[in-house]
């Protein structure tokens, strides 16, 4: 069964929840077919920013209009039902922050040049793209200056400063923005009528604000409340949110990892004290010291939500111990 984060994500622009400004300009330009080459949206994690680059995709490509005026993709025809499932050929996604050598944007820049398999655009949607090195960065200069007319760039990250200017001055660019509280209860009360989950009205506005203007996050929260409980209060959320909070567990693993037993025990009474599933909290241990056991083992994780400051913590505490550590304190 699929979570709800990748069932529910949005198909079309007015899916999009909190960017009202970025969906009204991108659709103007796809109905008037004044579309660009280059683009750069730019904002806090689970905004909407890779799912809006899908959607653009889908639109340019979308057999349901003819060249040069577009809009928003019907999600039925051929090339539409490709984008969703993952296989379309014309599609092409990088994770910057494994793609991040200049082989792999000069391989990219021999392969942009070959026309579109099926569709009339290529379009590149570059995640994470403040992660590229400098030398990578150059490389894909050169092609956005002379971009061939089939092939449209996207390039997404949460720190637009680290771009260098001249990447900045050759693409349009998006600032996406934290969605308001209210906004994510309205698409929270969708999913929740659709799945049928019993939950108190204070609890939805308390998932809202624990996400922190995040789609991502409120839909995450709302999937693993319904698993747990059959009826969703506000006090489930209190402690759903102390048990994922990423600092404590870190501090927790840490602790254990540096021999600070009594800190450690300290941070389960506290848990205790709280009222918090502690299983739910050892599964969140878990899955912290799998993702310092990938970093040990140089294995890359695709759908990792760690952002650069975790990922070093993560880093520092993995040079302090062994696979065999990571993998005992795992069982």
């Amino acid at each position: 069964m699929a979570v709800f984060y990748l069932k529910y994500r949005p198909q079309k622009f007015s899916d999009i929840v909190g960017q009202e400004h970025v969906v009204k300009t991108l659709l103007s330009q796809l109905e008037t077919g004044k579309i660009g080459h280059g683009y750069l949206f730019a904002g806090p994690r689970g905004t909407g920013k890779t799912s809006t680059a899908r959607i653009f995709a889908k639109a340019v490509n979308c057999q349901k209009y003819k060249k040069p005026k577009f809009g928003e993709p019907c999600n039925k025809c051929k090339s539409c039902l490709a984008v969703v499932s993952g296989s379309h050929l014309d599609l092409i996604e990088i994770d910057a922050a494994s793609n991040r050598l200049i082989e792999d944007v000069r391989d990219l820049r021999e392969k942009i040049k070959l026309s579109p398999v099926s569709s009339r655009f290529k379009v590149y949607i570059i995640d994470e793209a403040h992660m590229l090195t400098r030398e990578a960065f150059n490389a894909l200069l050169k092609t956005l200056e002379e971009p061939p007319r089939h092939a449209i760039f996207i390039l997404c990250t949460t720190e637009p400063s680290k771009l260098p200017s001249t990447i900045i001055s050759r693409v349009q660019r998006f600032n996406f923005q934290r969605a308001k509280d209210e906004e994510l209860c309205e698409a929270l009360k969708k999913i929740i009528k659709e799945e049928g989950i019993k939950i108190d009205e204070e609890a939805i506005f308390a998932i809202a604000k624990a996400a922190d203007g995040s789609f991502r996050d409120a839909v995450s929260f709302l999937d693993q409340l319904s698993a747990t409980s059959k009826k969703i209060s506000k006090g489930d959320i209190k402690n759903m949110v102390l048990v994922t909070d990423w600092n404590l567990l870190f501090g927790f693993v840490e602790n254990v990892v540096e021999n600070k037993l009594k800190d450690a025990v300290l941070t389960v009474e506290k848990l205790w004290q709280e009222k918090a599933d502690i299983s739910f909290f050892v599964k969140e241990v878990i899955l912290l010291l799998e993702n310092v056991l990938f970093l040990k083992l140089s294995i890359e994780k695709t759908n990792s939500d760690l952002d650069k400051a975790q990922l070093e913590k993560l880093k520092e505490l993995a040079q302090k111990t062994t696979n065999l550590d990571i993998q005992n304190l795992i069982k």
